[in-house]
């Protein structure tokens, strides 16, 4: 939120709320002023919270007492609730969709639909990740292969399995086979991970929306939950964490001792797409 006349900027990100509806967040105040320039304060804020907006604006009036930081930080409580509260906008169903289309669109057909989840699964080396770099390889530089029709996109690749080098010694491999002698400075965005996708997914989001992210991959499903726990309540979190981000993903799983789905029955509740 920005006040242009005061030249005071405030950033908001990693909002919550908790079950007593107070609404949380962290906050950094700038300024150019030329009494107060540069950052002012930052932290975490009961946004809800009258006594704490008030603190904070004793806080910042130290900084610089010209601004009215009770009325600036009153009015960032009633964006942050109306935004946060609201939540998703209500649609119009029209009836009126293009039936030739036979419904989303495709990313790579047959694979994957746009901003919907697709999984792959199977057994421990049996080349999940590598079909999951190919993915990613040929969906980053738009080429159709493999009997692959891809619209091109802009990658993001969750990596909780290996490491940085040993995924840029295997991409370098397929360009070489692919006969790619042109190499980009970057053919799609990596990230080791080691939390939980769940507890790490304001920053991931952050991710998407600043480098553009449209297709994110996630190498493995069972290292991303929340420590590690393949239950029902392990598994929501995971994909309400996923339904934020709002981009097409890909999801790398492994099976049970039956050659199953390893863990929740909720995962064929949640994956339109299984392979």
């Amino acid at each position: 939120m920005e006040w242009p006349d005061l030249r005071v900027k405030a950033q908001i990100t990693r909002v919550k709320s908790n079950k007593n509806n107070e609404i949380h967040g962290e906050i950094d105040i700038s300024s150019e002023r030329p009494t107060s320039a540069g950052h002012l304060k930052g932290g975490k804020l009961n946004i809800t919270s009258v006594k704490s907006r008030h603190e904070w604006a004793l806080s910042l009036a130290r900084r610089d007492s010209e601004v009215d930081w009770d009325a600036l930080l009153e009015q960032l409580y009633i964006k942050v609730k109306k935004q946060q509260r609201e939540g998703a906008p209500v649609e119009h169903v029209t009836g009126k969709a293009d039936l030739a289309e036979g419904g989303a669109p495709w990313v790579i057909e047959p694979l994957l639909q746009l901003n919907n989840i697709s999984m792959v699964f199977g057994d421990g080396s049996s080349g999940k990740s590598m079909l999951a770099l190919y993915i990613a390889l040929v969906s980053s530089l738009g080429i159709n292969r493999a009997g692959f029709r891809v619209t091109p996109q802009k990658v993001l690749y969750l990596d909780w399995e290996t490491d940085f080098l040993e995924i840029n010694v295997r991409i370098t491999k397929m360009l070489n086979a692919l006969g790619v002698s042109e190499r980009p400075d970057s053919v799609f965005e990596y990230r080791g991970m080691e939390d939980s996708l769940e507890n790490d997914h304001e920053r991931i989001k952050e991710i998407i929306n600043d480098e553009g992210i449209t297709l994110l991959i996630i190498d493995s499903v069972d290292a991303a939950l929340s420590s590690g726990a393949i239950d029902d309540q392990s598994v929501t979190g995971f994909f309400n964490a996923i339904k934020k981000f709002k981009v097409t993903t890909l999801l790398i799983h492994h099976t049970n001792a039956q050659g199953g789905l390893y863990g929740s029955r909720f995962f064929y509740h949640k994956v339109p797409l299984l392979f």
